[in-house]
């Protein structure tokens, strides 16, 4: 059973593709957690100026501000919130290190649902150790 700090986690999902972006906020919501969304790093950043969030849900690949490019806008404000990165079983490349070093896990797209949430839930017990998963 999770413990009253996870079970009120809010968590922001960003993603461009609408179905993907629905279906991670769906399972996320059903297991308990307050989830909003946003379409892009860009649409991202301006909802966690807003608002308060225990958690960053991100793709790696979109447009206007990626993943990438949004850890590192978080990070240059010393804004410490957990990251977990998604992204396509087709990457061309790994996480730069420069990113890899500041999000708490990565998972690859399909990804098991276990997993999934599992790591979530890692991720907003502890920041202190990154853990990266493959599917």
């Amino acid at each position: 059973m999770r413990n009253q700090i996870i079970s009120y986690a809010r968590i922001l999902v960003v993603g461009n593709v609408d179905s993907c972006r629905d279906i991670f906020t769906a399972v996320l919501s059903k297991s308990g957690y307050d989830v909003a969304t946003a379409v892009n790093g860009a649409d991202a950043l301006e909802r966690i100026a807003a608002e308060k969030f225990d958690l960053l849900l991100t793709d790696w690949e979109m447009p206007v501000l990626d993943g990438g490019r949004l850890v590192l806008a978080l990070r240059s404000v010393r804004l410490k919130i957990p990251v977990v990165m998604l992204f396509g079983a087709f990457a061309a490349t790994p996480l730069p290190s420069a990113i890899g070093r500041e999000v708490f896990a990565t998972l690859e797209k399909p990804v098991c649902i276990f997993t999934f949430l599992s790591t979530i839930a890692a991720a907003l017990q502890s920041t202190l150790q990154p853990v990266h998963c493959a599917a």
